[in-house]
């Protein structure tokens, strides 16, 4: 055995250390990713409970003026309504499509 051949094998030996350290470095990022989009929808589904609960809290009857006499709840303060489940739905899509996206990229 001489000296080139035991060059060639410590490069080799360390190409091999350096691609698993990337391998390894990509999928702790992809987790990481998938970790990120899951922390972020519960977020989501939280804000909308507290949403509800609040809009439940604030809620006032008011007659609506039919000839039954009905009564209507509306919200007693103003601004956006509540996130639909459809909403919600529709963002953990959105969501799930960005994460599968950063997966199938490569970084550099």
């Amino acid at each position: 055995m001489n000296v080139d051949d035991v060059v060639q094998e410590r490069i080799e030996a360390a190409r091999i250390r350096i691609a698993a350290a990337k391998r390894r470095r990509e999928e702790l990022g992809a987790a990481r990713r998938r970790g990120l989009v899951a922390r972020h929808a519960a977020k989501l589904r939280n804000l909308d409970a507290a949403d509800r609960r609040r809009a439940a809290a604030n809620s006032v009857a008011i007659p609506d003026g039919t000839p039954a006499g009905s009564i209507r709840q509306t919200d007693a303060t103003p601004g956006p309504g509540p996130v639909t489940a459809a909403g919600l739905a529709a963002v953990q899509a959105q969501l799930e499509r960005i994460a599968d996206r950063l997966d199938t990229e490569e970084t550099p």
